[in-house]
């Protein structure tokens, strides 16, 4: 493997932690997540809260991080309700891209 590819490598492999840390906090934190978005949407205005923190973890890619982090939010309420509520539930790992 050359440096470029190893490079290249370690740098999707930073990337994807970083946004499974961005989903493990939106999953432990999905109902503020949920109120925060529904909130956003009928105001148009996104508090400081738990998204806006998810996004400044999500910084360092080279993103829309407030985008991403409102993905992230979603999916994390999305996979809640799929699951009926049921906190074991354990998604795929299709993760959204940044």
């Amino acid at each position: 493997m050359q440096h470029d590819d190893k490079q290249s490598a370690a740098t999707a492999a930073a990337q994807e932690k970083i946004i499974e840390e961005a989903m493990g906090s939106a999953r432990a934190n999905v109902g503020q997540c949920a109120l925060e978005l529904l909130e956003w949407q009928e105001t148009g205005r996104l508090r400081d809260g738990q998204i806006r923190t998810i996004a400044r973890g999500l910084k360092a890619l080279k993103c829309d991080h407030l985008d991403l982090a409102r993905r992230c939010a979603e999916r994390a309420v999305l996979q809640y309700m799929a699951a009926d509520g049921d906190s074991t539930f354990r998604p795929s790992r299709s993760l959204p891209s940044p």
